[in-house]
């Protein structure tokens, strides 16, 4: 049984959920709001900082330098490191976040996403592609 999609309680935009799929070491994990709000809980090193990383403010401004995709703003992983890893010769993976809010008492919502595409040998990465929709990923697409 599938979990129900989580809905929207305010008029205000507010996250719902977050998603990674083939990035870093999420083969395909969601990660939903509470009321807006994120808690993410874990070890040191079982990637609650990379979650942030590769999500915001990655998705809302496109830069994909390690600079700024690195909390520490190290060089030595780049973000096609993150889909590679050193394990993989070839692999594409998406970073997604869903917002909703309530408006006259409808249900709207809003997806940001970025696929990103890295093959070894193949310095940086080497497509990348963003997307705005008002669909809702596991419901829509």
């Amino acid at each position: 049984m599938k979990t129900p999609l989580p809905m929207p309680t305010t008029t205000r935009w507010q996250p719902l959920r977050l998603g990674l799929k083939n990035l870093y070491r999420y083969d395909d994990e969601q990660f939903v709001f509470n009321g807006g709000k994120l808690l993410l809980r874990g070890n040191n090193g079982t990637g609650k900082t990379r979650v942030m990383a590769l999500t915001l403010p990655f998705l809302f401004d496109a830069n994909t330098s390690f600079a700024r995709v690195e909390p520490d703003g190290s060089a030595s992983k780049r973000m096609e490191w993150h889909l590679l890893m050193d394990r993989y010769p070839d692999r594409t993976g998406y970073a997604w976040i869903e917002f909703g809010r309530v408006l006259d008492g409808q249900e709207a919502y809003c997806t940001l996403g970025c696929g990103l595409r890295a093959t070894e040998g193949h310095p940086g990465i080497r497509t990348k592609w963003y997307f705005v929709t008002d669909a809702r990923i596991g419901a829509d697409f």
